[in-house]
């Protein structure tokens, strides 16, 4: 499991969830480092703030899915952004991935994650 997100409470609470959940979760502070970081970790899926320094979100999914192999990684957005913004409606349009508010519906995320990986 990729992780993207700037903001280092949530980042160490979405890290605590996912290892309960049984995921193995490798945890960047900004969307470079993690696309960095890509090949080498091989994640089933990409979790990723929108807003972020260096490379956002939406850069991050765009990048990570011109990547061969990567064309269809399972994503899962968090985000503060409305949800009637419209890059944020442009993003649901995306195959295997998932929009989810800030702050995340803690029960949800694992559950939505194995979704998104399965299908």
């Amino acid at each position: 499991m990729l992780l993207a997100e700037d903001h280092s409470d949530l980042r160490a609470l979405l890290v605590i969830t996912l290892d309960r959940g049984g995921f193995d979760v490798f945890q960047f502070e900004d969307g470079q480092a993690a696309l960095d970081a890509i090949s080498e970790v091989r994640p089933e899926a990409l979790i990723t703030d929108l807003t972020m320094p260096r490379l956002d979100g939406f850069a991050l999914i765009s990048a990570s899915r011109r990547l061969p192999g990567y064309e269809r990684l399972p994503t899962l957005v968090f985000t503060a952004l409305d949800a009637s913004d419209p890059r944020v409606k442009e993003l649901k349009e995306l195959p295997r991935l998932t929009v989810m508010q800030k702050p995340p519906s803690w029960r949800d995320l694992v559950p939505e994650l194995e979704r998104l990986i399965e299908s």
